[in-house]
């Protein structure tokens, strides 16, 4: 039970970066691990979702408030024309590349994954 009560620590340093990190860049920590992600490669939405361990409904609002903001865009996957992925836009790309600067405090977590299993190590 003592493992289960260390999470308290871990949730406590992500609210606190969610909270450093809207007041600096006026983004959410999803909104930014999606522009992270898609500055490796143009990603269809259902495989954010699943990435990023969110539900589709919650990444479709995110990817809408995103793509409304302008820092992200709809293409058609040149592989199945029936289906769109989402990419940064130019000013996704300038908005993330500013995130990558900032030398804001981060937590002292670290999460080790091993086969879908999560084992939290906590140094703080």
């Amino acid at each position: 039970m003592k493992k289960y009560c260390e999470l308290k620590k871990v949730f406590k340093e992500i609210y606190f970066l969610e909270a450093l990190l809207q007041r600096e860049v006026g983004m959410s920590i999803n909104q930014i691990m999606v522009l992270c992600t898609l500055s490796e490669k143009p990603t269809g939405i259902s495989e954010l979702a699943k990435e990023l361990w969110v539900s589709l409904p919650r990444m479709s609002k995110i990817a809408t408030d995103l793509e409304r903001q302008g820092y992200i865009k709809r293409v058609q996957d040149k592989n199945d024309l029936r289906r769109s992925l989402l990419e940064l836009s130019a000013k996704g790309k300038t908005k993330i590349e500013s995130i990558k600067k900032l030398t804001a405090p981060f937590p002292q977590i670290r999460i080790v994954r091993k086969k879908r299993k999560i084992e939290n190590i906590y140094s703080g």
